[in-house]
């Protein structure tokens, strides 16, 4: 009886121990240490769907001026995934972002995430002729991983297509 008390209770310490890890990381994403927020984000990122209760803080993060911390938030969201959907607008947003590396995750995320409504569905597409490789890559496997028929994703990217500048369509062409 005593050791299963014993066994009892030092799971639940288990228990509170993680969700106190989870909150202080939530604040430290918040901190104006740079090194501190960026790590906070890594171990979000490493918790996977498990880190869902951080959501709002990593959606904040988002609007940082902090690149790093940027890519790092839209990484976290990623594999978070479904249950990050209120991220959906603030990862599209991203999609515009001044550096590639945020662009790619934030793709990725959104990918990953898997909302098929149109805002998103739009913003791929037009990511799919970004300048930079990897960005148009995660915004093409983004776009096969949405649950959206075939001849509307085909569509899509034909419709960009034709809009895209002459010198981008070669390299879409080529990344799809």
């Amino acid at each position: 009886f005593f050791l299963g008390l014993c066994l009892v209770s030092f799971g639940l310490v288990g228990q509170l121990t993680a969700a106190e890890d989870l909150k202080q990381l939530i604040a430290d994403l918040e901190s104006t240490n740079s090194d501190t927020a960026w790590k906070a984000a890594d171990s979000l990122t490493d918790m996977g769907p498990a880190a869902a209760p951080a959501v709002p803080a990593l959606i904040k993060a988002l609007g940082s001026s902090d690149k790093q911390l940027r890519w790092r938030a839209a990484r976290a969201l990623g594999t978070i995934g479904p249950d990050s959907k209120d991220a959906d607008r603030s990862l599209a947003g991203l999609l515009k972002d001044q550096d590639p590396l945020v662009r790619e995750y934030a793709a990725d995320a959104l990918g990953r995430i898997g909302n098929a409504s149109q805002g998103v569905v739009d913003a791929l597409s037009a990511a799919v002729t970004d300048e930079n490789p990897q960005v148009r890559a995660e915004a093409v496997n983004a776009l096969l991983s949405l649950d959206i028929d075939s001849e509307t994703r085909i569509a899509l990217v034909v419709d960009v297509l034709n809009d895209a500048d002459p010198s981008v369509v070669a390299p879409a062409l080529n990344t799809i």
